[in-house]
């Protein structure tokens, strides 16, 4: 959407919202039109740095970046980041928390092969609660 054309930043994000044309207000509407995105920093074949930015209507919640070493697999890691926000914002984290979760659980899939996070809610706020984002084997 193009500044000044008049639309709001919830029209904005519900044309992000749309599965085979159909959109999905109650969706939505339970996200409160919050955007959110990683930004990864290739150092290496086995070293990245990732950070987090959620956009809300209120202004801009960041993460700070984290140095992710050690990398087992990198496939998975925006799914489980993704589902990491969701799971925040369903159980009623802040949005801080919410995007902290998720850069956590994109961080912790590095450490596993495949394609998907294996690890549950409570072993990623352990992850998180140790703000070692290192991988371990």
């Amino acid at each position: 959407m193009t500044a000044g054309t008049g639309s709001s930043f919830a029209e904005a994000a519900g044309a992000l919202v749309r599965i085979e044309g159909t959109r999905h207000e109650g969706l939505l509407a339970a996200l409160g039109a919050r955007i959110v995105s990683t930004r990864r920093v290739q150092h290496s074949v086995d070293h990245r740095e990732m950070s987090a930015v959620m956009a809300t209507r209120a202004g801009t919640v960041t993460s700070p970046a984290q140095q992710v070493a050690s990398i087992v697999d990198r496939i998975g890691a925006g799914d489980a980041f993704a589902a990491g926000v969701l799971h925040g914002l369903f159980t009623n984290m802040s949005d801080q928390d919410s995007l902290d979760f998720g850069l956590a659980a994109g961080c912790l899939k590095h450490s596993v092969p495949g394609d998907f996070l294996r690890h549950s809610a409570a072993e990623v706020t352990d992850f998180l609660g140790e703000r070692r984002f290192d991988v371990r084997r």
